[in-house]
């Protein structure tokens, strides 16, 4: 026994915190165990170190250890992001003013787009932001697009309704459209929301306004265009495996003569820890920015390269 009680006293030394148990003996030394038994008045004890042993069940006796204390635990951030770097193929339309008269010309470009988020995420409530920038090279730089939206959404009763409000502001370029500003309101509901697969939709009503100028019997004429419409949105993200997962998004605007979609569909891989890449094919379409009864489409395989970050 006094071999015993000098192992103990060594085990007191270099106790371990992560076992279930803690066998406290009555002259103080403490050992840590993942299995203890009783058999009479005997005890049996598992432990990584001295492996099985038997006491006297008079000489010890059994704590559960106690829970570490909530704010003793890392807190996870409030904050998380990702940033990206994409290359676009693109198949569109462009409409642009030339010469004192409005051309429609079919294209196709490759072009880049930068594109920051960030998201803020408490119990009830979430903050996001989008900052996206596009451009191409023709013998210089020419800028493409430049977008800046939020989206705040906020729980409400068990977590599968929720409100969301949205605000952006975009400027682009290949729809002729300047200062454009976008408010919704809508309220939406997560079908299904699990580690593995999320569904969610949303409808509402929105605000529309933007620039344009018209160019008729060798006049040009600015116009501000406001429009009160309604909103349509679905996303879907399934995660087919750990690191491989699928994406799909659909927004609508307006009614279903004049409106404006988006509709995008890809998969997203992870290559090392944060970093991911992910593939995408996107359609849009906008036949209530027109000139001359010429729509806006645009058809995009888009390649990116993000880093996740929390």
């Amino acid at each position: 026994m006094k071999l015993y009680t000098n192992c103990l006293i060594l085990i007191f030394l270099i106790t371990y915190t992560t076992s279930a148990e803690t066998v406290m003996f009555k002259n103080g030394d403490r050992i840590s165990a993942s299995l203890v038994e009783q058999t009479n008045d005997t005890i049996y004890i598992t432990s990584e170190i001295l492996g099985n042993i038997s006491v006297s069940e008079d000489q010890i006796k059994i704590e559960k250890t106690q829970p570490k204390n909530v704010s003793d635990q890392k807190k996870q951030s409030l904050w998380s992001g990702q940033i990206s770097a994409s290359q676009t193929s693109r198949d569109l339309n462009t409409i642009q003013q030339r010469n004192g008269s409005i051309d429609e010309r079919k294209q196709e470009l490759s072009d880049t787009r930068i594109q920051l988020k960030l998201q803020y995420t408490e119990s009830d409530y979430q903050i996001n932001w989008d900052l996206k920038h596009r451009y191409y090279y023709k013998d210089r730089k020419i800028d493409d697009q430049y977008t800046l939206t939020q989206i705040y959404k906020r729980n409400l009763s068990n977590d599968k309704y929720y409100a969301s409000f949205k605000s952006m502001y975009q400027t682009d370029y290949r729809r002729a459209i300047e200062n454009e500003y976008l408010q919704t309101a809508e309220i939406g509901i997560e079908w299904k929301k699990t580690k593995e697969f999320n569904l969610s939709t949303s409808v509402g009503v929105a605000y529309h306004k933007y620039n344009r100028s018209i160019v008729s019997n060798n006049s040009s004429i600015d116009q501000n265009v406001e429009l009160p419409k309604a909103v349509f949105n679905e996303k879907l993200r399934w995660q087919i495996i750990d690191d491989l997962a699928f994406i799909q998004t659909y927004s609508h605007q307006g009614d279903f003569d004049n409106y404006q979609f988006n509709l995008s569909a890809g998969i997203e891989n992870r290559l090392i820890k944060d970093l991911f890449v992910k593939i995408e094919y996107k359609v849009e379409e906008d036949t209530e920015v027109n000139y001359d009864d010429k729509g806006f489409y645009n058809r995009s395989l888009i390649f990116s390269l993000l880093h996740k970050f929390r």
